[in-house]
């Protein structure tokens, strides 16, 4: 009996220990997750909170560094809990969150903030979303984004001076990446401030219960901030960049090149990568991993008589205009079939699937002209769908021809030089999606992480009928640079090499 009362007392004293650090870490990942929507208004408007809904992100010194500070605060405290005492999911819980921190904490030791644009985007194209974000219900709603365009000019500001920090230390993107990125701000200025993305909510003023009085200053307000504001700091940004940025731009596309390179560019690939190798091992690892997937490959082609090497093959593939959709109607026409047909395979593959529906639309012209070429776009709130935006572009070869609405074109080389990773993101034409995973990315380091923070797309693995689409499926899991139509019509007969 002693030795049973002994161990209840034990087994009620370990739960009540569990449960006493279980009570530290809720809190603290609440008060961890108000701190960042504060810092991050638009991010905070996006998950439905609208105490900031008048605000964009301070990205002053001052603010960097308070920022820095609390993060490596929180960081701590979350040290001080013995991950032993939770449970599963609370111990994914903490180490997500020790993750999240150590990589803001480490891209402002960096100084990713120099750097806040990709070869695909920027804080300016960031703000393009801001119009699909917010919520449009009420006259203060309205008033609060005429504020925050008001505020365009400081922000932009505030970017432009690390930029030239930038410039000043070295962190910079190299000319490759560069080449063109002035017309993705081009985009964003326009004769009349209600052809601009950010008027897009005064077109519908009408629907919202606003009185007619209301509505006629709120559209004059428009009309004088988007000019005035709005215009001014996009016409100072394209100036800058071709003024100073662009032409400083570096030679050299290796991370390793950057202040501190080696160390930085290690920090990115154990963050992106989730492992503890080297760089140098995980580019051997690659390089075996590649000649794998070729010998694999070879072993297709010879099955399929192909008179060529493997080389000449996916010249033929990437050339051959049968295997690209011609236009833009067909491209998107082919990217939704395609989908559909991969929603009717789902439930085989995930027992839990998602509830909001998603549709299929091109990408938008303001933001197409360095975009990817194909993401899923999560939906901004409760009412809306999520999106699978399509790149209408036209690929051939490995350089895109783009229409005269999407602007200069990109080489497959230029569209692979980024200052961490040498990744070709041009997605094939039926990716699959897979929905965000919902944390909040600072805003002041958004811009460097993309877009693609929020989805990843991934090459589907159903079988496909015919040797000709098999050799397809796997040429698109090495080298994802063009379209196929073979993915979407699964026979020999229509994908005959």
């Amino acid at each position: 009996m002693k030795k049973f009362c002994g161990l209840l007392i034990l087994s009620l004293f370990s739960y009540v220990c569990s449960a006493t650090v279980s009570v530290k870490l809720q809190p603290l990942l609440d008060e961890i997750w108000q701190y960042n929507l504060s810092i991050s208004p638009i991010f905070a408007t996006s998950q439905g909170v609208h105490d900031f809904d008048n605000k964009l992100a301070d990205m002053s010194p001052d603010a960097l560094k308070k920022q820095d500070s609390r993060f490596q605060d929180f960081l701590k405290k979350l040290s001080f809990i013995d991950e032993t005492e939770l449970n599963r999911n609370e111990q994914i819980s903490l180490l997500i969150q020790q993750r999240n921190l150590q990589n803001n904490i480490d891209e402002y030791r960096f100084n990713a903030h120099y750097m806040p644009l990709t070869s695909e985007s920027s804080f300016h194209s960031s703000l393009a979303f801001l119009p699909r974000s917010s919520r449009f219900k009420t006259l203060v709603d309205y008033q609060n984004y005429l504020e925050r365009l008001e505020q365009f000019p400081t922000y932009f500001e505030q970017q432009i001076n690390w930029m030239r920090k930038g410039i000043q230390t070295g962190f910079i993107q190299p000319k490759v990446v560069l080449q063109g990125f002035e017309d993705s701000v081009k985009g964003f200025i326009h004769d009349s401030p209600e052809d601009s993305v950010f008027y897009a909510p005064f077109h519908k003023l009408k629907t919202a219960s606003i009185d007619s009085i209301h509505h006629q200053k709120l559209m004059e307000e428009a009309n004088k901030i988007i000019t005035n504001r709005v215009f001014s700091a996009y016409q100072k940004f394209f100036d800058f960049l071709i003024t100073e940025y662009i032409p400083k731009g570096k030679t050299n596309i290796a991370a390793i090149s950057l202040p501190n390179g080696a160390a930085y560019y290690q920090n990115q690939s154990d963050f992106y990568t989730t492992t503890q190798m080297s760089v140098d091992e995980i580019h051997t690892l690659g390089l075996g991993e590649v000649k794998r997937i070729r010998a694999e490959m070879q072993t297709v082609i010879n099955q399929l008589k192909y008179d060529g090497n493997i080389n000449q093959f996916i010249q033929y593939l990437r050339t051959d205009k049968k295997f690209y959709a011609q236009t833009a109607d067909e491209l998107i026409k082919q990217a939704s079939y395609i989908a559909k047909k991969m929603d009717a395979k789902l439930p085989q593959l995930f027992n839990f699937l998602p509830r909001t529906p998603y549709g299929v639309e091109p990408v938008p012209e303001n933001i197409a002209p360095k975009y990817t070429t194909g993401r899923y776009i999560s939906p901004a709130n409760d009412s809306q769908p999520g999106f699978y935006w399509g790149f209408v572009c036209l690929v051939m070869g490995s350089t895109r021809v783009i229409r005269a609405s999407c602007g200069a074109g990109v080489t497959g080389a230029q569209r692979t030089a980024t200052s961490v990773s040498a990744v070709d993101r041009s997605a094939p034409i039926a990716p699959t999606i897979e929905p965000h995973t919902r944390h909040p990315v600072s805003e002041r380091f958004a811009p460097n992480h993309g877009m693609s923070c929020s989805a990843t797309l991934r090459t589907p693995t159903r079988r496909a009928g015919g040797s000709c689409c098999k050799a397809l499926l796997l040429l698109l899991l090495s080298s994802s640079s063009f379209l196929a139509h073979c993915v979407a019509r699964p026979s020999a007969s229509s994908c005959t090499a």
